[in-house]
């Protein structure tokens, strides 16, 4: 059975400290892969108190378009394909233990950029997928394996030349 367990350092972006000056925030990402699980979660500019100057946990979402790239002063080995590739491979490997849908609804959805259940839903319905082989969209938690080749590019990834605040 395969784990993964690393830190990575993308680089800094600007953020307030508590003094209310402008600093170079630290982001980092920890890649958790253990017991058929992947959990991804980062963290911007960690104090040694527990807390952040910037977002924490699904940074993804504030870090994964061009326009955020962008603000990252890239750490050494990163760029912003890096960046892509991996906040891809976050958006659709993350806690891949609770999938919604069956790989062909989720598949659907992830084309349609669709957000809310009950629009998922009718998005499904009207395709005619809201029933997947007998499986009915989001009435259980599904599985989904992690390829090994996107375990192996993740442990590609440059290792935190730093030790976080948390650590």
């Amino acid at each position: 059975m395969k784990t993964l367990n690393k830190i990575l350092l993308l680089g800094t972006v600007e953020e307030y400290d508590n003094h209310n000056r402008k600093v170079a925030a630290k982001v980092f990402v920890k890649v958790e892969y253990r017991d058929e699980r992947l959990n991804m979660t980062g963290v911007v500019g960690p104090t040694r108190d527990g807390n952040c100057l910037g977002s924490c946990g699904q940074i993804d979402m504030s870090l994964s378009s061009w326009e955020q790239y962008s603000q990252i002063t890239s750490a050494e080995g990163w760029g912003i394909p890096m960046y892509a590739r991996l906040f891809d491979i976050w958006g659709r490997y993350h806690l891949n233990d609770l999938q919604a849908g069956t790989p062909r609804q989720m598949e659907f959805l992830r084309d349609c950029k669709v957000a809310p259940y009950d629009e998922q839903c009718v998005r499904l319905e009207a395709a005619g997928l809201l029933y997947d082989k007998g499986y009915c969209y989001g009435s259980g938690w599904l599985a989904m394996e992690v390829p090994d080749e996107i375990l192996e590019e993740l442990e590609a990834f440059p290792d935190s030349p730093v030790a976080p605040a948390w650590i």
